[in-house]
């Protein structure tokens, strides 16, 4: 059977194999889970529902990744900080992808009050 230092070695191949994924998935999930629901959950259930869970839903999609990555690493937190950098871009891209669907959501409310507001 397996030795201890072949498990540990599989482990860390699984491990190599698994961070480039979750980091992937933190650095491009919130953009693709805001064009899902920006154009397909909004006209299968009520927009104003899937305008409403995209934050909550990128917020866990954007911790459970964070959290696998740390895993992956290896990194329990104790020792000096050493995924600080590799988390930057994920998270960057998580703030502003959040900011931008509120702020692109504003103003399509606002255009169609004003259009509303012309008639």
């Amino acid at each position: 059977m397996f030795t201890s230092v072949n498990a540990d070695r599989k482990l860390d191949m699984l491990s190599a194999l698994f961070l480039p994924l979750i980091w992937l998935t933190a650095w491009f999930g919130p953009p693709a889970l805001a064009i899902w629901f920006w154009r397909g959950l909004s006209t299968r259930i009520g927009p104003w529902i899937a305008h409403s869970l995209f934050l909550p839903v990128s917020v866990g999609l954007e911790w459970l990744s964070v959290r696998g990555i740390f895993y992956a690493a290896g990194d329990d937190g104790d020792g000096p900080p050493g995924l600080g950098l590799a988390l930057i871009v994920p998270f960057a891209t998580f703030a502003g992808t959040v900011a931008i669907y509120y702020c692109a959501l504003v103003w399509v409310i606002v255009r169609k009050w004003m259009i509303g507001q012309e008639n």
